[in-house]
């Protein structure tokens, strides 16, 4: 298990370790660069400036090139920061890019930060890694206060995907870049450069957000089959059911598999249903089964690969991909769709300036932590005025929180069993979805995506999506309004 300690992974630092030596190693001026070799690096030296990537990209626009072909793009775009930053928005992929003039670090990363980027500066200079376990190989960690509050709380206990606002590491001088900035070595700062004022969102009709949605994931889907062998994972939802419809004309290429974890059986709508309407369409579907009880010695890595690691339950599930999915195929999954489905618009009303205690009534468990309701509070101050355009800021907490934290620390978790690819990780996709009015994109009205399904594949809706009983509707009616006015939590309690 050896090549399974950080894989995926990359640590920049002043200081070298003979730990990683077996890695792809690189000398960056007085830094050392050490990349898993699972991790594809490309380097690019162009006059005074180095550009270096870390993971894939692919630009949906032009099916056929490289990812060493794309930094040489994009390389070639850096003096001009506004063509820079929009050629970067076109881009879909897990990636890290780090551009270097001089001894000064420019680090950006994917859309949605799914390629995870940590930092901390110390007497030595400026360390970057992937998570933080990495900085453990150069110097100690100090765990901050707040980390015992967090890991004794009645939310991590009750919550088995528990998560933090993105940027909280519970660390003393360590940060996470957040999705939308990019973090400045020479200022030690992140700036928001997504959205900005000279990027100014269109509006579309629902029909016109339909068929612009359609055309560039299909484009997406059309050049991610030709760079990767592709197994694309399927469940009950609209999310993957959207995946599914992209896929069509390249379907007999796809390995369609559900994973089969926690209280899931065969006939559970998370199974049964993607079973059904791939057989529908003569396509064969494959379960792999994650409830078998980890090796323990898997388990043991899973915990010291990242810091913060849902052990008892991603750590499972992670266990029974190692074992049954095909290793030379990359998992492509439908998230990301969330930030386009009006996610927290009933659990957080707007009436005039967000507050940071109404984001933090948001998730239910983080009234109770003392420290969330600061750095929420930093982060708004970080956010324009993003409704002169276009943007909701519920819909910017969803993209730079919720997925940056627990997306991003769930598809960190599981590079230790599988590569991922997220279509809809992507600025250009995610302004098609937000530029559709928010009433036919919600979870009473999905018409937005169940009509691009239904251009780009529309015999996959043979079968409902998520089917559940009027009782559950109710319920969850029930508790969406209690959590929307913070009484969720007391009221479980009591």
């Amino acid at each position: 298990m050896n090549n399974l300690k950080f894989r995926r992974q990359f640590l920049l630092s002043p200081k070298p370790t003979e730990v990683l030596s077996n890695w792809q190693v690189r000398n960056c001026g007085e830094s050392y660069l050490y990349v898993h070799p699972d991790l594809e690096l490309n380097y690019l030296q162009k006059e005074n400036k180095t550009f270096i990537l870390l993971g894939y990209w692919l630009n949906p626009h032009c099916g056929d090139k490289t990812n060493e072909e794309l930094l040489e793009e994009i390389a070639n775009r850096n003096a001009n920061e506004e063509d820079f930053f929009e050629y970067l928005n076109k881009l879909v992929g897990r990636f890290v890019l780090i551009t270097k003039t001089n001894e000064t670090y420019k680090v950006f990363h994917d859309a949605c930060g799914l390629r995870t980027v940590y930092y901390s500066r110390n007497e030595d200079g400026m360390h970057l890694a992937s998570q933080p376990e990495l900085f453990k190989l150069i110097f100690d960690l100090v765990e901050s206060p707040e980390r015992v509050e967090y890991v004794q709380s009645q939310y991590v206990k009750n919550t088995k995907e528990h998560w933090l606002p993105c940027g909280i590491t519970l660390l003393q001088n360590v940060c996470q870049l957040l999705p939308n900035f990019y973090f400045d070595t020479a200022l030690n700062k992140e700036i928001r450069y997504w959205p900005n004022a000279k990027h100014k969102i269109v509006t579309r009709t629902r029909e016109e957000g339909v068929t612009a949605l359609a055309n560039l994931l299909s484009k997406t889907m059309k050049v991610a089959n030709n760079r990767f062998e592709l197994a694309a994972a399927m469940t009950a939802g609209l999310d993957s059911r959207l995946l599914l419809s992209a896929t069509k004309n390249i379907a007999k290429d796809v390995f369609f598999y559900t994973l089969k974890y926690r209280n899931l059986n065969s006939d559970s709508a998370d199974i049964s249903i993607p079973r059904k309407v791939l057989e529908n369409q003569g396509y064969t579907h494959n379960v792999i089964d994650c409830t078998e009880k980890a090796d323990e010695s898997f388990l043991k890595l899973y915990k010291e690969n990242t810091s913060n690691s849902h052990l008892d339950d991603w750590g499972t599930i992670a266990w029974g991909i190692s074992k049954s999915f095909p290793a030379k195929r990359i998992a492509v999954r439908g998230n990301c769709v969330e930030i386009g489905r009006s996610a927290y618009f009933i659990k957080c009303k707007l009436n005039g300036v967000i507050t940071a205690e109404q984001i933090k009534n948001i998730v239910p468990g983080w009234r109770d932590l003392s420290f969330v309701e600061q750095e929420l509070s930093n982060w708004i101050k970080s956010v324009p005025n993003v409704e002169k355009l276009g943007y909701d800021i519920r819909d910017l907490f969803y993209m730079e929180h919720r997925v940056g934290s627990w997306q991003a620390q769930s598809q960190l978790e599981w590079d230790i069993a599988q590569e991922i690819f997220i279509p809809f990780n992507n600025r250009e996709i995610i302004d098609i979805m937000l530029s559709v009015d928010s009433q036919f994109r919600n979870n009473q009205n999905d018409s937005f995506f169940t009509e691009t399904v239904k251009l780009l594949w529309p015999e996959v809706l043979s079968a409902p999506i998520n089917p559940i009983s009027k009782k559950e509707k109710i319920k969850g009616y029930i508790k969406s309004t209690l959590i929307s006015f913070g009484l969720f939590e007391r009221i479980k309690k009591f």
